[in-house]
């Protein structure tokens, strides 16, 4: 990543690695566990409750991965997300909501944080499973799809703009997929989707009996 010359690098490599003998690249996979969504509530001493609810989602193979993306940014991606605006700007309720996408390997994991004042968990974490319902229930507006493909676009390009984000950029293709991705090709995905396939994402991950929660509480005086 960044002004070099290709050949010269790989010579330079070759030459440093001569001589290495290469491992075994073989990896024993072991199959996801069968883990059961469960509830947690703990007490700190915090200010202020935490509260995070997530669940099992794909892998970084699954042609799902770029739709989930866009579906991520509309629930809870900046200040312009449902979250956002329906919890923090218009009810009051939180100091701090996002969603999260982790993609690996193996599997995945989709969540939302939300950090807040203790007595305001049960109503806030009740309008948070309000917006994961309503993602399920209703077609997303068109014009929100295409703010979000932009949104996640835009995140990409300037991604590029750092070195070290290119540098991990390329290294995690290559090591997960064998090969590198244009820009060209992953913008045209991330254009390609669909409110079809935002709404089947949402039907599919936004169960609220397959997520967990963990709740960390303000120790009582």
């Amino acid at each position: 990543a960044g002004h070099v010359n290709h050949a010269r690098v790989v010579r330079l490599v070759e030459k440093a690695l001569e001589g290495t003998e290469r491992a075994d690249s073989t990896t024993d996979r072991v199959p996801v566990n069968g883990a059961a969504p469960k509830e947690l509530s703990l007490e700190r001493s915090i200010q202020q409750a935490h509260l995070i609810l997530g669940r099992r989602a794909y892998d970084v193979y699954d042609d799902r991965r770029i739709a989930m993306s866009v579906l991520n940014t509309i629930l809870g991606g900046g200040m312009s997300s449902r979250l956002n605006q329906n919890i923090r700007e218009r009810y009051g309720f939180c100091y701090s909501v996002y969603s999260f996408l982790n993609l690996y390997s193996d599997t995945g994991e989709f969540g939302v944080y939300m950090g807040t004042d203790a007595e305001k968990v049960p109503r806030a974490r009740k309008l948070i499973l309000r917006e994961l319902d309503r993602l399920a229930q209703t077609p997303v507006s068109a014009r929100k799809v295409s703010q979000a493909i932009a949104q996640v676009k835009g995140s990409i390009m300037l991604g590029l703009e750092s070195m070290s984000s290119r540098m991990m950029r390329l290294g995690k293709q290559e090591l997960y997929y064998g090969r590198n991705f244009s820009l060209d090709e992953i913008l045209s995905e991330v254009q390609s989707v669909t409110r079809e396939d935002v709404m089947t994402l949402a039907q599919e991950l936004f169960n609220p009996d397959e997520f967990s929660f963990v709740t960390l509480l303000p120790k009582a005086a």
